[in-house]
């Protein structure tokens, strides 16, 4: 139960990122929830996944960036 509060909380901060660079925030919240969900099936740690999924997101979210100013 607290993971899923954990990974609501870390997709809402992803789109508040995504928003303030003027990218979607639904977007790049509903790509961390995703990867959220993903994490549950792949890592075995809890509350590690979701520290892992968040920082994935964030990680996509700069190599998109890096990949569209080019």
């Amino acid at each position: 139960m607290l993971e899923i509060i954990a990974l609501i909380v870390i997709a809402g901060g992803i789109g508040k990122v995504a928003s303030a660079d003027g990218q979607s925030a639904i977007v790049w919240g509903g790509v961390t929830f995703l990867l959220g969900i993903a994490f549950v099936w792949l890592v075995p740690l809890p509350f590690l996944r979701m520290l892992a999924a968040g920082i994935a997101a964030f990680m996509l979210f700069i190599a998109y960036k890096v990949i569209a100013k080019k």
